[in-house]
C-alpha cells in the first residue's frame, strides 16, 4: 500500500501537508475521543433510523439475548459502515460537526478506510504477525502487540486493520473476535453470502 507523499495535501481534507498530518498517527486518547463523540451522535440521530439499523442487525429479537462482544460489534458497523437514509455514515456526522483534533482526525478517517474483514493467522511472532484476508487472499503483516491475548489458541480474527496505529505499524483498529479454525469453512460461506 503506497500513501501520499509527504509534501502533498493530507488526503483527509485538512489542508495540511501529509507530513503534519495524517503521518504522525493518533494516540489511545485521540481513540476514546472519537469513540465517545460517535457514541454521542449515535445517540442524538433520528430514532427510527437507527432502531430499523438495529433491527437489521440483530434481527427481530434485538438485542435480546445479544452478547457483550455481538453489541461492541454492532457499535463498531454502526459507526463506521452503516449507511444512513442520506447516503452518510455516523464517522461523516462526526467529521461535520465536532472540531477534532489531529490525531482524532486522523484515526476516525483510518477507521472509515476500513471493513471487517476475516483474517488467518500464517505467522506469528511477538512483534510480528503475519494475516491472510479470507476472502481476497491477500497477506497483511501487523504488529502483533494489537492482537488480544488469547491469539495463541486461536487461527482465525474478525477484525479491521489500520495502515498506521498508534505504534506507527499496520495494527488491528476497534472490535477483535478470535475463532478457532475449526469454523473457517462456515464463517468464510457467511461472509461470501
Amino acid at each position: 500500500m503506497v500513501g501520499p507523499g509527504r509534501n502533498a495535501s493530507c488526503s483527509c481534507g485538512s489542508g495540511l501537508k501529509y507530513k503534519r498530518c495524517c503521518e504522525l498517527g493518533f494516540t489511545e486518547a485521540d481513540e476514546l475521543a472519537v469513540i465517545r463523540a460517535l457514541g454521542r451522535v449515535a445517540t442524538e440521530g433520528p430514532p427510527r433510523e437507527l432502531a430499523e439499523l438495529e433491527r437489521r442487525y440483530f434481527g427481530p429479537l434485538g438485542r435480546y439475548g445479544a452478547s457483550r462482544e455481538d453489541v461492541r460489534c454492532y457499535s463498531h458497523w454502526i459507526h463506521f459502515d452503516a449507511c444512513l437514509s442520506d447516503g452518510s455514515r455516523l464517522a461523516d456526522a462526526v467529521l461535520g460537526s465536532y472540531r477534532l483534533a489531529r490525531g482524532e482526525r486522523t484515526f476516525l478517517h483510518m477507521m472509515r478506510g476500513t471493513a471487517m474483514r476475516l483474517y488467518e493467522f500464517l505467522a506469528l511472532t511477538p512483534k510480528v504477525a503475519t494475516l491472510r484476508d479470507l476472502l481476497t487472499g491477500d497477506r497483511v503483516t501487523v504488529n502483533s502487540e494489537s492482537l488480544p491475548g488469547e491469539t495463541t489458541r486461536s487461527n482465525l480474527v474478525l477484525a479491521r486493520i489500520i495502515p498506521r496505529g498508534v505504534t506507527g505499524w499496520p495494527e488491528l483498529g476497534g472490535a477483535r473476535f478470535l475463532f478457532p479454525a475449526t469454523m473457517r469453512d462456515e464463517l468464510l460461506s457467511r461472509l461470501q453470502r
